[in-house]
């Protein structure tokens, strides 16, 4: 008995600094694979298309370089990136489409994304769904970055996505659902 309850005392202690190591890995890759927040616009101009600039004044472009063709085995559609003050702070990246009109489908690619997420950085920090509108949204947060995964059905005509989203500017961690 005294074992089990030193065993469970370990247990306990452990999990909260297994999670918070595996959110330390977030902050540490600091971005996704090549793009690395705080590098400047200048190391991407050539391979970036503007966009638009969002609410939180963040100056949005396409990025049309060869990097990233899959992610976690699921094609990549598009990758844009988000610069504050010339600085890359934002990173969406879009998953392939293809046969996104059957919603079985793209939620079996999510939760098949969530599992491998949850390998590398452990328990999301949070997660959300809406059963009118079909979304789930996924959230992982780092002490600087911010990481989340959305599953979004836009109807017959548009069908489903998944999304990776990833912040680094504190006041969007705080409204990412707003990208």
């Amino acid at each position: 008995m005294k074992c089990a309850y030193k065993l469970l005392i370990i247990i306990f202690l452990i999990s909260p600094l297994a999670i918070c190591q595996s959110l330390q890995k977030l902050d540490d890759k600091n971005g996704f694979r090549d793009f690395k927040f705080g590098s400047p616009y200048s190391s991407w101009a050539s391979q970036l298309t503007f966009q638009k600039i969002t609410d939180a004044q963040i100056s949005l472009y396409n990025y049309n370089g060869g990097c990233c063709e899959s992610f976690l085995g699921v094609k990549i559609e598009s990758i844009n990136l988000g610069f504050s003050k010339n600085k890359l702070d934002q990173i969406i990246i879009k998953l392939d489409k293809n046969n996104s009109k059957d919603i079985s489908f793209k939620l079996k690619e999510y939760r098949t994304i969530i599992d491998k997420l949850i390998l590398e950085f452990g328990k999301p920090s949070n997660h959300k769904s809406d059963a009118d509108t079909g979304e789930i949204k996924t959230y992982w947060h780092g002490n600087k970055v911010t990481m989340a995964l959305y599953n979004l059905y836009g109807g017959y005509e548009i069908g489903a996505y998944n999304y990776l989203i990833l912040v680094v500017n504190p006041k969007q961690k705080n409204n990412i659902d707003g990208l």
